[in-house]
């Protein structure tokens, strides 16, 4: 050692944070001297990660080679507009030529259509929807908004377009494809680049009326077909081959030991994305090798049928995984329940709460029958309901997202058409069972459709409403789907689709004949529903021969509820005569109309004979506002009276006979104002029929604050719909009843938020004006 040269040792004595590598290092070698090499190795890998930069001593030998520090690239950032999940159910690898691919196509600016479209087209278990989804996460920077469309059925579609517009802050009208139509008008306006996606639609001719268009608009649709125009390229989607499919084998299996192994089965299963997932999961769960799994799915596939329409390889798979759910344990009994269950339902999967519901439903007994006491058990442990579906995940027969009562558990489309074929023989047991767990959460009886409270619960079933109507074999003819397809008319009706709610209204009506029998009550409030809804939509003819039969069957019967459908009729006749009158055929509408009084009068009779608030109805007209005592009755029965009231103030009106008109429509909203919460949006019918007498006495100031309290409620009723038929009508008379009042500001502004024609309202007004 040279003089003056610190003995090697001296660095003991010094800050360990301060020491080179080189020091370190022979402290390691003192410890491991002492027999504690170990503890040397890990004190040294952590003072690595404290000091990765720290100066080397003089002298001090170079150090080992050690990792760059790796900074991860910045994810890209989410769109303004978006409705895509936040993570992708599983890693997707092999696909980047397929996105350089999309890249290049949507790129182009078409010359046959101005807005550059690209339809994956692929059989089955390909990956069409995977690759679609890593294609707008991946590529979502680019855009302002990417807007994912379930395009399976004209539902979901429906509603894809619906939820957009709310978030656009769009005020939209008319039926569901003027209302797209101004959704992607409001698009191709911000002058932004923007992805829409539809997933597996059926068909061109199915997805062309909701095609989105803008020179910045790009589309993506996925489809089993190929027939799409010119203007829409079709980009096959491949298989996975090679050393992707065997990751894909790896990753799902959790082994990465035996590369040829698992390029062996991905050959096997022709590459299929579903069919190399869950031959990863079958792989995890036995342990069984690459090569063992090969053997058995190959023995599998050679017994799969010629002609099948679906993939063997998938089948094969599914086959091998349904093999490990024992039904005789609760476990397997479990997952067998929800796996006989959810083909029937919406490709979009179940929520945990549509189970839940059953537990909880007070349906009648006709609706639970169906249901079997597995998932029954099941439906009462919420628990118990999360574990089989987290096995089911597991096992990758199902995809899931979200958690609690909201988790969502979807199928493959191909698992359940595999599904479906296996279950043919009990086919029919099963959708009776689906339609009784649907029907066991949709509300009805108080809190029915009609109710906006329930608007939600409505919106997360319609789906599976719409899964069980739409079906190839038609619904089940029971009466838990009666139930929904009923529901759900309600609930369309009360959303201006009128088209959907009397489709499903003639359904249900059929499926009620059958059951029944033609001259059952029950067909006779099915004719009564399927009237208003055609009064409705215009066909005042239909209207009035469904509205002829449910009198008749009443009238057969001594329905004591006979004055709604005297009511019924009498409003179609109503409307009728006004056609007739304004077709200039004055006598047929007197007639009309002399015969819509004498049922009016005959409903009024009926109910104040009947109804414990018969003595209220006489008070009402003459004034009287309800007692205390009265808005302590039957609220149902309280409602009733009001529409009583109503329907009959309107014929009163239309004989001409104001006065009359106004003191019963007065009578029906105090009886509403008692009967019905704060805010609820039957209400507004009641303000907005007064508002009307009102102006046509020429009292607008009078009418004024009912039509802001109509509007206000519609409003937030339809508050998704800022051109919801309600909404807008109710806006244009209050702005008629601004310009009678001379409030020429606030009838301007009321008529720009709503599009209304300003100068007609103006030349309306003076109508209306005191005088």
């Amino acid at each position: 050692m040279a003089q003056g040269e610190p003995a090697f040792w001296e660095f003991l004595w010094r800050n360990p944070w301060t020491w080179s590598h080189a020091e370190f290092a022979t402290f390691a070698v003192l410890l491991g001297a002492a027999g504690s090499a170990i503890w040397g190795i890990v004190a040294y890998m952590r003072w690595l990660q404290r000091n990765p930069d720290l100066p080397q001593a003089a002298g001090a030998e170079p150090p080992l080679p050690t990792p760059a520090a790796h900074t991860p690239p910045p994810k890209p950032k989410w769109p303004a507009f978006t409705n895509l999940r936040p993570d992708l159910h599983r890693e997707i690898v092999g696909r980047e030529g397929a996105v350089a691919a999309l890249d290049a196509t949507l790129a182009r600016a078409s010359g046959a259509a101005l807005t550059p479209a690209a339809a994956l087209h692929a059989a089955g278990g390909m990956g069409k929807t995977s690759l679609a989804r890593l294609y707008a996460r991946e590529r979502r920077a680019r855009f302002e908004g990417v807007w994912w469309l379930e395009a399976e059925t004209e539902v979901t579609l429906v509603e894809g377009v619906d939820a957009l517009a709310g978030r656009l802050g769009l005020a939209v009208e008319g039926d569901a494809k003027a209302r797209a139509a101004a959704v992607w008008e409001a698009v191709e306006a911000r002058r932004a680049p923007w992805l829409i996606v539809y997933d597996n639609a059926p068909s061109h001719a199915v997805v062309a009326p909701w095609l989105a268009w803008g020179a910045a608009v790009k589309l993506l649709v996925t489809s089993r077909q190929k027939d799409f125009p010119d203007s829409i390229s079709v980009l096959p989607v491949d298989a996975l081959a090679g050393d992707a499919a065997a990751e894909v084998l790896e990753r799902e299996a959790r082994r990465f030991d035996d590369r040829a192994g698992a390029l062996r089965l991905a050959e096997a299963l022709g590459g299929l994305p579903l069919a190399l997932v869950q031959a990863g999961a079958y792989a995890r769960e036995t342990t069984f090798g690459f090569d063992a799994c090969r053997e058995r799915l190959v023995e599998i596939i050679e017994r799969t049928p010629d002609g099948a329409d679906y993939p063997a390889s998938a089948a094969a798979t599914l086959e091998l995984s349904l093999a490990r759910i024992d039904p005789q344990t609760q476990a397997g009994a479990d997952e067998w329940a929800l796996l006989r269950l959810m083909p029937w339902l919406a490709p979009e999967g179940i929520d945990a709460k549509l189970v839940l519901d059953v537990a909880e439903s007070a349906r009648s007994a006709d609706y639970r029958e169906p249901i079997p006491g597995d998932l029954r058990a099941l439906a009462a442990d919420e628990a118990r309901l999360q574990a089989a579906v987290s096995r089911l995940a597991a096992r990758a027969l199902v995809s899931t997202e979200g958690a609690g009562p909201a988790r969502r558990a979807a199928l493959h489309r191909v698992t359940a058409l595999i599904l479906r074929r296996r279950l043919a023989a009990e086919a029919g047991g099963l959708r009776a069972t689906a339609a009784a767990v649907a029907a066991a959460g949709y509300p009805g009886a108080d809190r029915d459709a009609q109710n906006r409270a329930s608007w939600p619960d409505c919106e997360r079933l319609n789906p599976h409403v719409a899964a069980l109507a739409d079906a190839a074999s038609g619904p089940p003819a029971t009466a838990a789907m009666d139930f929904l397809l009923n529901q759900a008319a309600v609930y369309w009706g009360e959303h201006a689709e009128t088209g959907r709610a009397l489709a499903y209204a003639a359904t249900a009506l059929a499926l009620r004949i059958a059951r029944l029998g033609p001259d059952h009550p029950g067909v006779g409030i099915g004719n009564a529903m399927l009237g208003h809804l055609r009064r409705e939509a215009g066909d005042l003819s239909g209207a009035v021969a469904s509205g002829e039969e449910a009198l008749r069957i009443a009238e057969a019967h001594g329905d004591p509820t006979i004055g709604t459908d005297l009511s019924n009729l009498a409003l179609t006749l109503k409307a009728l005569a006004a056609r007739k009158r304004a077709a200039g055929a004055a006598e047929e509408a007197a007639a009309l109309l002399e015969r819509a009084e004498g049922l009016e009068r005959r409903a009024w009779a009926a109910d104040r004979a009947r109804l414990p608030q018969g003595a209220l109805i006489r008070r009402l007209p003459r004034g009287r506002a309800p007692a205390q005592g009265d808005a302590q009755g039957d609220p149902a029965l309280l409602e009733y009276c009001a529409v009583r009231l109503n329907n009959l103030a309107g014929t009163w009106r239309a004989q001409g006979r104001p006065g009359r008109a106004l003191c019963f429509g007065a009578a029906a909203l105090r009886l509403r104002r008692a009967a019905l919460a704060p805010g609820d949006h039957r209400m507004a019918f009641s303000l907005n029929n007064v508002a009307t007498y009102l102006m046509e006495a020429r009292r607008p100031a009078a009418a004024r604050p009912l039509l802001r309290e109509a509007l206000d409620i519609r409003e937030d009723a339809f508050a998704a719909n800022d051109r919801h038929p309600l909404r807008v009508a109710t806006a244009r008379s209050l702005a008629l009843c601004h310009f009678a009042l001379g409030e020429e500001a606030e009838a301007l502004a009321l008529s720009a938020a709503y599009g209304l024609d300003a100068e007609a309202l103006r030349a309306r007004a003076a109508a209306h004006r005191p005088g």
